[in-house]
């Protein structure tokens, strides 16, 4: 069974290795500890049988959210699982204040945008050259 919940210190080991087989510019065990650490900042995990398969954040400026980071093990994609911790994400932002939230994603990732397409968010934008390994735009996506 599927567990959704606050993301924890703890999980970074795990998710540090995530980052390494999923994205080509990964985050740090240390930079995913301080992202968690952020007063401004609201991650959420995915756990199955207390081993994390997935986690997402953001970070609250004023009233807005910013979705940095969205991961779920390649293995479990493609199982709702990325679209309940994004709702799970969402409503915990929403409760401390955000109504409106945006992202970036890679215009290929035709994947990733159909699932934030039916969360809600809208292409509002492209960010020319935003991603690098391999040099790549960006949509800009946002929930209002």
């Amino acid at each position: 069974m599927i567990e959704y919940g606050r993301m924890e210190i703890t999980d970074c080991d795990m998710a540090a290795k995530m980052e390494e087989e999923l994205f080509s510019d990964p985050w740090s065990k240390k930079a995913l500890e301080d992202a968690i650490l952020r007063c401004d900042s609201c991650y959420r995990a995915a756990r199955e049988d207390g081993k994390l398969i997935g986690y997402c954040g953001l970070y609250l400026v004023g009233d807005e959210g910013y979705i940095n980071q969205v991961a779920v093990t390649e293995e479990r994609q493609g199982r709702g699982i990325g679209k309940e911790l994004l709702s799970s994400l969402l409503s915990a932002a929403a409760e401390k204040g955000m109504k409106a939230c945006s992202l970036e994603v890679r215009t290929s990732n035709q994947r990733a945008v159909r699932l934030y397409e039916s969360l809600g968010f809208e292409k509002d934008g492209v960010r020319p050259g935003f991603y690098d390994h391999p040099k790549e735009d960006a949509y800009i996506m946002w929930k209002r």
